[in-house]
């Protein structure tokens, strides 16, 4: 089984598509492929071609069921089980490391949005040790948020990827958050990329809301684990899909956002 992605920018996605399944092209048929995007999956199936469309992720489960299924593609199942296994830990880890503590009111905030109930982004910020004061504010999805609602939610710390930076002037200068310099900064290729390496924003986010859990959640990364045999391909064959699928998925969510 060959597995490739595809990634249609926005304005060629027809041009791609028509020359995706030219006859000329003909030795791509039956193969499989990661897709977004209605029309585009569309166009193809309706080619024979076989596709596989993902869901965006709303959880860690989400990332255990998507990892298991790449290794299934790729056929390195028992190098995915092993990663799923390695991940869960981890995350438990961190789960049980705050249980207990009081939860600072948290903002996750990029290029005037915020990441509400109903995201991955949610259970990465609730699993930390913090509330999610956007889906306080019942906030669902990944949606604009108003100045009045910062001002209102008041968040204690304020959370965004690298690519988007912390969020300046008012309403936020006012907040809690700025006024207390708690504000942390998450490396977009790790956040954004909703794969195992996800933990390591995820123990960033725990160690910044609760300090004294830093010792108990930094034993490593289902990344750092050793990589002997045949373990490298596995992880460059997920860690490619993992990425090429999430900048697909972002960009049909930046098509769709208001």
């Amino acid at each position: 089984m060959v597995l490739e992605l595809l990634a249609v920018p926005v304005g060629r996605r027809a041009q791609l598509v028509e020359e995706f399944v030219h006859p000329d092209a003909g030795h791509i048929r039956g193969q499989v492929r990661v897709l977004q995007g209605e029309e585009t999956l569309g166009q193809l199936r309706g080619a024979g071609l076989a596709v596989y469309q993902f869901p965006l992720e709303d959880s860690f489960e989400t990332i255990y069921t998507k990892t298991e299924l790449y290794g299934h593609f790729v056929g390195e199942c028992e190098a995915a089980n092993e990663t799923v296994a390695d991940t869960r830990a981890a995350v438990e880890e961190v789960r049980e490391s705050v249980e207990g503590r009081d939860r600072p009111r948290v903002l996750y905030y990029f290029f005037g949005f915020a990441a509400g109930d109903g995201t991955f982004i949610h259970d990465l910020v609730e699993t930390a040790g913090g509330r999610n004061v956007a889906a306080e504010a019942g906030v669902t999805g990944y949606v604009e948020i108003s100045d009045e609602v910062v001002l209102e939610q008041d968040p204690e710390w304020i959370v965004a990827p690298s690519h988007a930076g912390l969020p300046e002037g008012e309403p936020f200068a006012s907040t809690i958050a700025v006024r207390s310099n708690r504000t942390l900064v998450v490396d977009e290729n790790l956040v954004s990329q909703a794969g195992p390496r996800v933990v390591e924003p995820l123990r960033a986010m725990a160690e910044a809301f609760h300090p004294d859990t830093a010792e108990r959640t930094s034993a490593g990364t289902p990344a750092d684990a050793d990589t002997d045999g045949g373990a490298p391909l596995a992880w460059l064959l997920l860690g490619g899909v993992l990425a090429a699928a999430v900048l697909v998925a972002l960009g049909v969510f930046y098509r769709s956002s208001p």
